[in-house]
């Protein structure tokens, strides 16, 4: 759950990163436009002033001293073109675009776009920015191929008073190089514009979106949680219902079955001893054992599983009311049993009453697989909030069937057995949230595994 939520956060934040790079870059590139454009209008505007100005100085010098003014815009386009540094060439045409002249003579004729003829005739000047020129597009002589940057400069130079209908447009070709490096210069201030506005808005984004997400990842880890707890609780409630059905059934049943059976167990000992003790009879009073420790030991499971109540049992109390109970059989064989428990666990009421029971049916099993002077031995350890018991013997291990399916209910090879106790135990085991296991059988013995949910508690002035 906590890795899809991530993936979807890193998706959703590389998209909205690159939303925003594309508005930033769209952004910066028509701020570039519009930076190039200013300064290629304020090329034009200059250049168009300064031919405007020198067309009526020419003019009115020419009326001072009552001159022809035949030649007077070419002389004016060829004074303006001194105010520049890098002026390669100079052409003329008249307001409906037809070639007049040009400086030098190599220059091609050229001609003028309708769309260009259309802006200057309004009096506005156009202006183009060429970064890599091919010289021999304008000069006849020049065969090099050669690109330069260059300028074009179209400026519409109105008629003076003096001569009305002499409007003329003046185109000029100057040497680009200081424009092409201003121009670099404005890209590199836009890029790096582009790049602070991306980092600053892609630290806020990113940020945010982690805030953003950390919080939906804790909500949902939390709704998790209490879903899990949900159905934890529905399974338990479940569970509790089947077993309290299960229990009145079988608690009735087992009473219902007691005095019947001990009647019939006193039946078959009278008739086998009339009888001579005959295979037959002795087969009937095995059955008859057998049957009655199997109602003991469902009923004593019965017993003790309703008798939970909502308190917490330690290892160690667990552990005590275990020897108590066991120690009495133990004793009778020569078996001893030793209890090793420095956890100080901590158990609820209900782990421990289950738990209780499968440490009591391993014990007997260990108990009667021991033989006289041997020791039964109970060690307990906890970590990672489980508490681990180990009961362990030194008997003969588990018969080699028996090994390979330990927890299947099977018939029992004990007098007294039924064959169902460590199928019980494990069913136990798992009711109680935890799990059994065999750690080991063999010739020096065997070794059953039951962990259990628990906490670690300290003694008071214990150092943490």
């Amino acid at each position: 759950m906590q890795l899809t939520v991530r993936r979807r956060a890193i998706a959703v934040t590389i998209v909205i990163l690159g939303v925003f790079a594309a508005v930033v870059a769209g952004v910066s590139l028509q701020l570039r436009g519009q930076w190039r454009g200013r300064l290629l209008e304020r090329e034009g505007e200059v250049v168009r002033a300064v031919a405007t100005m020198e067309r009526v100085r020419v003019a009115e010098a020419a009326t001072e001293l009552e001159l022809p003014g035949g030649d007077e815009p070419f002389e004016v386009a060829l004074q303006t073109s001194k105010n520049w540094e890098g002026v390669l060439a100079v052409r003329l045409f008249d307001i409906a675009g037809a070639f007049i002249d040009a400086v030098p003579v190599e220059a091609f004729e050229g001609a003028m776009p309708a769309i260009d003829l259309a802006l200057l005739a309004r009096g506005e000047p156009v202006v183009r920015f060429h970064a890599a020129f091919r010289l021999s597009d304008l000069f006849l002589t020049d065969v090099s191929g050669e690109r330069v940057p260059l300028l074009e400069v179209n400026a519409p130079l109105p008629a003076p008073a003096e001569h009305p209908g002499e409007e003329v447009i003046v185109q000029y070709w100057i040497d680009g190089e200081a424009l092409a490096r201003e121009l670099a210069a404005v890209d590199r201030r836009v890029l790096r514009q582009a790049l602070v506005a991306f980092g600053a808005g892609a630290l806020l984004i990113a940020g945010s979106l982690f805030w953003g997400f950390r919080r939906l990842e804790r909500a949902n880890a939390l709704l998790q949680a209490r879903a899990d707890d949900l159905a934890r609780a529905n399974r338990e409630l479940a569970q509790s219902a089947r077993t309290s059905a299960i229990g009145a059934i079988t608690a009735h049943l087992m009473h219902g079955l007691r005095n019947p059976l001990s009647g019939l167990e006193s039946f078959v000992a009278s008739q086998g001893a009339d009888a001579g003790d005959g295979i037959e009879w002795a087969s009937a009073r095995e059955s008859a054992r057998r049957l009655r420790a199997l109602i003991n030991e469902v009923h004593g499971v019965m017993g003790d599983v309703q008798t939970s109540a909502d308190f917490e049992i330690t290892s160690s109390e667990l552990c005590a009311g275990l020897c108590e109970r066991l120690q009495a059989g133990a004793a009778k064989k020569g078996v001893r049993i030793e209890v090793a428990d420095p956890t100080r666990a901590t158990l609820d009421a209900k782990t421990a009453g289950l738990g209780g029971l499968v440490l009591a049916n391993l014990a007997q099993n260990a108990i009667e697989a021991s033989s006289a002077g041997s020791t039964v031995r109970v060690e307990v350890s906890c970590q990672d909030g489980l508490a681990d018991f180990a009961v362990s013997d030194s008997g003969p291990g588990l018969p080699d069937d028996v090994a390979k399916e330990p927890f299947r209910a099977r018939r029992s090879t004990k007098p007294d057995g039924a064959g169902i106790g460590l199928a019980i135990s494990w069913e136990l085991a798992r009711n109680a949230g935890g799990e059994l296991s065999v750690a080991r059988t063999g010739a020096g013995g065997s070794a059953f595994r039951l962990r259990l949910p628990a906490t670690v508690s300290r003694p008071a002035g214990e150092a943490r």
